[in-house]
C-alpha cells in the first residue's frame, strides 16, 4: 500500500453564496488499483474533524466511485483546459435509497474529488488543490453539466 497526501481548501457555498472554508489534507492510500481519499487524516490514524466521507476510486473501473461504501454512478463527462492542459471531469450522481434531499453530484478530476453539487439544498463544495483553475471553470461552466438551473450559478 502507498500512500500521498496533498493539501486541500475546501470552500462551501450556500444559496449561491460563499459561506466559509476549511484548509485540511486529503490523504490518499492506494491498495491494488484501489485508492481510498481521506480528509483530515492525522499522522497518528485520528481525524481532525469528519469533514466529509471517505472516497473508493477504483483506477480499472470508473463507471462508479464508492462513497462511505455507497456506490455513486458516473452520469456524464467534460473535458475542459485547466492550465492549458486538457482535463476530464467525471460526475457522479450520489443517491441513498429511501432518504430525502441528501443526494447530489460529485466531480472527480485526475482521480481526485474536485466538487460536490447538491440542488436540493442549494449547497456546492469545491475541493482546490495546488496549481488547479479547475474549481474557476466549473463556477463559471454555464452548460448543465456542474449547475442544474440558473439560479445556482455562483457570481462572485
Amino acid at each position: 500500500m502507498t500512500e500521498k497526501t496533498f493539501p486541500v481548501v475546501i470552500a462551501e457555498y450556500s444559496q449561491s453564496k460563499f459561506h466559509h472554508s476549511d484548509t485540511t489534507t486529503l490523504t490518499i492510500r492506494k491498495n491494488d488499483s484501489i485508492n481510498f481519499h481521506l480528509f483530515g487524516l492525522k499522522n497518528d490514524g485520528e481525524y481532525e474533524i469528519i469533514m466529509d466521507l471517505p472516497f473508493e476510486i477504483n483506477l480499472k473501473d470508473n463507471s462508479q466511485i464508492l462513497i462511505d461504501k455507497i456506490p455513486a454512478k458516473l452520469v456524464s463527462e467534460k473535458q475542459f483546459y485547466d492550465k492549458n492542459k486538457l482535463v476530464t471531469v467525471k460526475k457522479y450522481y450520489y443517491d441513498i435509497e429511501n432518504q430525502a434531499d441528501e443526494g447530489g453530484h460529485f466531480f472527480v478530476m485526475e482521480n481526485r474529488i474536485i466538487a460536490f453539487n447538491s440542488s436540493a439544498w442549494n449547497l456546492k463544495r469545491f475541493y482546490q488543490y495546488e496549481n488547479s483553475e479547475i474549481t474557476e471553470l466549473l463556477k463559471k461552466d454555464t452548460s448543465d453539466f456542474f449547475y442544474r438551473y440558473k439560479n445556482e450559478i455562483i457570481e462572485e
